[in-house]
């Protein structure tokens, strides 16, 4: 944000300054980008694995079954009696699938990859936030002022041509 407030007028002239503020602004842009699909990654990492350990560990159905029935029975003498009979039923069954080396093969390899592109993307990281600090320390001059006109907006420079 500092870098666009940092933008003067367009005019004619002595841009130079301001192709290095939009030079600086497209580098942080696409090291943003870029780090925002490191996020992504991991995202379908952890989804990659869940499909994975689900079909390892096999599935867990569990069926409950409630009925209850009742009885009316009315006799001469208008006497209602009521039978009321409940009976719960509960079955869990567990399957483990057909494939289960190739399942604990396919969450190891997935681990040892993510692993490997964690490194990789905190490198990465390391290496955009260095980058940005390189691209501020070496052109602070002309981002701060991209015309070289001082900190007060006119021109006292005396090397200025306008």
């Amino acid at each position: 944000m500092w870098l666009y407030l940092k933008a003067p007028a367009v005019s004619d002239g002595n841009n130079f300054g301001v192709d290095v503020q939009n030079y600086v602004l497209g580098e942080l842009k696409a090291m943003r980008t870029a780090m925002e699909a490191m996020v992504i990654g991991s995202r379908d990492y952890h989804w990659g694995r869940a499909e994975g350990l689900a079909k390892l560990l096999g599935s867990d159905s569990k069926d409950d079954s409630t009925s209850t029935s009742e009885n009316t029975d009315i006799d001469g003498d208008n006497k209602k009696t009521v039978k009321t009979s409940t009976s719960k039923s509960s079955k869990v069954s567990s399957s483990t699938p057909a494939g289960f080396p190739d399942y604990k093969e396919y969450v190891v390899a997935l681990d040892v990859k993510q692993y490997h592109a964690a490194f990789s993307q905190l490198t990465d990281m390391k290496n955009y936030y260095l980058r940005a600090h390189v691209l501020f320390a070496k052109n602070m001059k002309r981002l701060s002022d991209p015309r070289g006109e001082g900190e007060d907006g006119r021109s006292s420079n005396s090397m200025s041509m306008f």
